[in-house]
C-alpha cells in the first residue's frame, strides 16, 4: 500500500488529513488592520504558533514584521488566545478596547536567535504527545496576507481543526495589499530557498511526520521548495514529509507538472482542494494570459494522471465575492471535514473515479464535494 494512504490514515486522528486541506477564510467583516495586541485579559484556549519568516522586522511590535524581503529568516513563538464567542473559521481583530471573549489577542511572544531553540521547543511539545500522534503542521499562507494576519490565521486553523501537534507558520514577505500581486509572486521566488532550509531543519526534529498545508500563492512557494529538495536529491528530508496539502493553489498547470516531475509520486502524497467558484483564481488566470490555475478544478483528469488527489469543493461557498476560501468557512463542508468523512471516503474509493461526498445540496442539486483519486492509486 502506498504512502498516500498512510498519510490519510495513520497518525492523523479524527479526519485530520482532510482537515489539513482547510486554508484561510476571510477575516471578520469591517475589521481593523490585523495586529498582535498583547493583553493581560485572556479568555479562551491559548494556541502556540511557532514562526519562521523571511520578512524584515518592524519597529512596532504589534506588526512585528513587514513586507520587506530579508534573509536569513527570523524565528519566534506567539501564544494566541482564541476567543470562545465566534463562529468556526472566523477571526475577529481587536479594536481600541479589546474584547477577549470575541477577539484574538496575544498572551505572549518570544524571539529566537536561530532556528535551533525553536526546534528544541517543538521537540518538547512533541514529547508530550503519544507515539503515533507526533505530527508537525507547517502552514504557508497565501497572497495579500500581513504577518499579524498570518499568525492569527495559523492559531485559528490549529484551534478549529483540533491539531494535536505543534503549528509552525512560515510567513513569506507578502505585501499584504491586493494591488501588489506581482510583488507577492516575486516574493515566493525569493522565499523558496528559505522554506527549503526550514524543511531541512524541522526534518531533524522529533516529529514522526511533517504535513505541509499551503494556501493560494503559498502553494506555488511550497511546490518550488519541494522541487528544490527533490532536484538536490535530499531524500531523507522528503521522506519526512507525509503530504503536501494545497488549498486552492494559484499555480499554472504546466508549471505544476514541472514541479511534480522530480518527485516519486508513489512516496509523496499531494492533495489539492479546488473550486470552480473561485473568482480570485479567475483573476489570476486573466493576469496570466488565460492559463488555467491548478485550484480552478478545470483539468482534473490531467491531475489524476499526475498522481494527485483532487477534492473539488465547488459545491461549497465561503459567502464572499471572491469565494477563495470556501473550504474553511462553509458550515456544511466544515462539518464534513471535521467528522473525518472526507478522509474515509478517499480511503475507501476506487482509483481514477469520482466520489460524491456529503450528499447533495438542496440549492442547485450540487455535490458538496467530489474526491478524485489518482489513476495509479492502489486499492
Amino acid at each position: 500500500m502506498i504512502d498516500r494512504r498512510r498519510f490519510l490514515s495513520s497518525g492523523l486522528s479524527a479526519g485530520v488529513a482532510a482537515r489539513l486541506a482547510l486554508g484561510t477564510a476571510p477575516l471578520a467583516g469591517c475589521a481593523p488592520t490585523a495586529r498582535l495586541i498583547q493583553s493581560p485579559d485572556i479568555i479562551g484556549h491559548v494556541q502556540p504558533v511557532f514562526v519562521a519568516t523571511s520578512r524584515g522586522m518592524q519597529a512596532d511590535p504589534q506588526l512585528a514584521f513587514g513586507s520587506d524581503r530579508e534573509t536569513p529568516p527570523h524565528f519566534a513563538r506567539y501564544d494566541i488566545a482564541v476567543p470562545p464567542d465566534r463562529k468556526p473559521g472566523e477571526i475577529r481583530l481587536p479594536r481600541a478596547n479589546p474584547d477577549p471573549t470575541r477577539e484574538f489577542l496575544t498572551k505572549s511572544a518570544v524571539a529566537f536567535p536561530t532556528e535551533a531553540p525553536m526546534v528544541r521547543q517543538i521537540n518538547q511539545a512533541m514529547a508530550k504527545l503519544p507515539r503515533g500522534e507526533r505530527t508537525l503542521i507547517l502552514f504557508v499562507h497565501g497572497y495579500n496576507v500581513t504577518f499579524p494576519a498570518a499568525v492569527l490565521r495559523a492559531a485559528q486553523i490549529s484551534e478549529d481543526f483540533g491539531f494535536k501537534g505543534p503549528m509552525l507558520l512560515y510567513s513569506w514577505p507578502s505585501a499584504g495589499r491586493v494591488t501588489e500581486y506581482i510583488y507577492d509572486r516575486d516574493s515566493t521566488l525569493f522565499a523558496r530557498n528559505d522554506l527549503a532550509a526550514l524543511l531541512r531543519n524541522v526534518a531533524k526534529s522529533k516529529a514522526e511526520r511533517i504535513v505541509v498545508l499551503a494556501h493560494s500563492l503559498g502553494s506555488f512557494l511550497t511546490m518550488e521548495a519541494a522541487r528544490t529538495l527533490a532536484l538536490q536529491r535530499e531524500t531523507a528530508v522528503l521522506n519526512r514529509i507525509r503530504g503536501l496539502v494545497l488549498a486552492e493553489p494559484d499555480i499554472d498547470m504546466s508549471v505544476f507538472r514541472q514541479q511534480l516531475e522530480p518527485h516519486d509520486m508513489q512516496r509523496l502524497t499531494v492533495m489539492v482542494m479546488g473550486s470552480r467558484r473561485d473568482r480570485a483564481l479567475r483573476v489570476s488566470r486573466f493576469i496570466a494570459g488565460g492559463h488555467a490555475r491548478v485550484g480552478s478544478a478545470v483539468d482534473i483528469p490531467e491531475l489524476q494522471r499526475l498522481g494527485v488527489i483532487y477534492v473539488d469543493v465547488t459545491g461549497a461557498s465561503d459567502g464572499t465575492m471572491a469565494d477563495h476560501s470556501a473550504f474553511s468557512s462553509s458550515p456544511e463542508l466544515l462539518a464534513l471535514i471535521s467528522s473525518g468523512a472526507l478522509a474515509q471516503t478517499i480511503l475507501s474509493g476506487t482509483a481514477g473515479t469520482d466520489i460524491l461526498v456529503g450528499g447533495l445540496r438542496a440549492a442547485g442539486n450540487a455535490a458538496l464535494a467530489i474526491a478524485y483519486l489518482p489513476y495509479a492509486m492502489s486499492n
